[in-house]
């Protein structure tokens, strides 16, 4: 292969790449709007005293990522009708897709430097140990927050360490160790990563403060357990944080937990929620907590059942007139009357005269293709093909050809 053959070869792949994922990522944005539609119905009426449960909605969205190769939009007649156009949209115009994985980059690029604001800016912070744990000290009068879902810190205001009390403060640090803990920063990166790639769905955005919301909910239930239960304490904590401590800065408190999400409606509810605290069972948690990870993961693998391979090879044949590229007879209408294996094609005259007459052709260079793979039905390629002359196929004959190896390209092609 040329060095410019190569480089075409790779630009095709790129093409391919865009396309290919456009088309599955929009369709799990465009479901990306009943989902959510449905997680914030549940959240507001059947779930909403059920701290636990309301959480875990949010797991709704892990499945969603995964429809994007589902047969149900080829092989259905409801697929078919109502989302056949997002492939038509994507093969068509395939400037669109680009533009689409542009603004998945530029939306990517927005959420990475603010974390890396907040990084630097907590790295020109002092470091000390509370209550047996390293924090950062600000001297700005933020609410307390934990940052860095691989790498977590816990990062204080000055204040607290004069306005508070020991106790207040170990409850404030716990606070923050189980949002490590719970896996909530996490939760708070995928959900990040989910409105990066589908952007076109702005409501992930704005519904972002209510799962927020409702991991706080969650916090502040396993802290006042872990603090043997004693509501009115932690209550009036959550008012004292309130009264003391601001947002200066929306990009510092990006991942704030102790801010009561700054609306009064919401620090009410917080609080409210808070009153109404009831013992709960560890054990019964984690059992639910495992159910719902059962259930996310069952249904990840039922729908990875139900859709295609990343490299789905083709035993179809197809007959091409080469003077001018037009396709005499498909695979249909071929209906096996040309077959192959790994070294030979195989021609049944008298099957092949139900899809055309080969002694029309007798003169002309005709063009057997077949095999190759897909990735979706539309996007594929590869295959063998052979020339023949029609007069070849006005008798049953039994034709040699050489297997044409994958090329750099085409190997790229598969993997991706």
């Amino acid at each position: 292969m040329t060095a410019q053959g190569f480089l075409e070869g790779c630009a095709q792949v790129w093409n391919l790449v865009v396309v290919y994922y456009s088309v599955q990522i929009l369709r799990c944005a465009l479901f990306s709007f009943p989902v959510l539609g449905f997680v914030l119905i549940l959240r507001k009426t059947v779930f909403n005293n059920t701290v636990f449960l309301k959480g875990m909605l949010w797991s709704l969205f892990i499945p969603l990522v995964f429809i994007g190769k589902m047969k149900f939009f080829y092989e259905t007649r409801i697929g078919v009708r109502w989302f056949i156009w997002i492939d038509n949209l994507c093969f068509r115009h395939s400037w669109l897709c680009w533009l689409y994985f542009f603004g998945i980059i530029a939306f990517s690029v927005s959420l990475y430097m603010k974390r890396k604001r907040l990084k630097k800016f907590i790295s020109g912070m002092e470091k000390i140990e509370i209550c047996r744990t390293k924090v950062f000290i600000s001297d700005v009068s933020i609410t307390p927050f934990s940052f860095g879902a691989f790498c977590s810190h816990i990062v204080l205001p000055k204040i607290i360490l004069s306005e508070y009390s020991r106790k207040e403060l170990e409850m404030i640090i716990l606070h923050e160790r189980n949002h490590i803990k719970l896996g909530h920063l996490l939760i708070y990166l995928f959900w990040d990563m989910l409105r990066a790639f589908l952007w076109v769905n702005p409501l992930l955005t704005v519904c972002t403060r209510y799962l927020r919301q409702d991991m706080e909910e969650i916090c502040d239930r396993v802290t006042i357990k872990s603090c043997n239960g004693s509501v009115y304490e932690y209550g009036c904590l959550l008012l004292k944080s309130i009264r003391f401590l601001r947002d200066d800065s929306r990009e510092i408190n990006m991942m704030a937990a102790f801010n009561g999400e700054q609306a009064y409606e919401d620090i009410k509810r917080r609080i409210t929620m808070v009153a109404e605290y009831k013992p709960y069972k560890r054990a019964a948690v984690r059992s639910l907590v495992l159910c719902v990870l059962v259930c996310v993961v069952a249904s990840a693998g039922f729908i990875k059942s139900v859709s295609y391979d990343r490299c789905n090879m083709m035993d179809t044949v197809i007959v091409i007139s080469v003077d001018d590229l037009k396709t005499i007879a498909d695979d249909h209408e071929l209906n096996g009357a040309i077959r192959y294996d790994e070294n030979y094609i195989y021609v049944d005259s008298r099957a092949l005269k139900a899809a055309f007459d080969a002694n029309d052709y007798r003169n002309r260079e005709l063009a057997i293709c077949f095999g190759g793979f897909y990735k979706l039905p539309g996007i594929g390629g590869g295959g063998d093909y052979m020339i023949v002359k029609g007069s070849e196929l006005c008798r049953d004959a039994k034709i040699a050809y050489e297997h044409i190896e994958d090329d750099l390209v085409m190997k790229l092609m598969k993997l991706i």
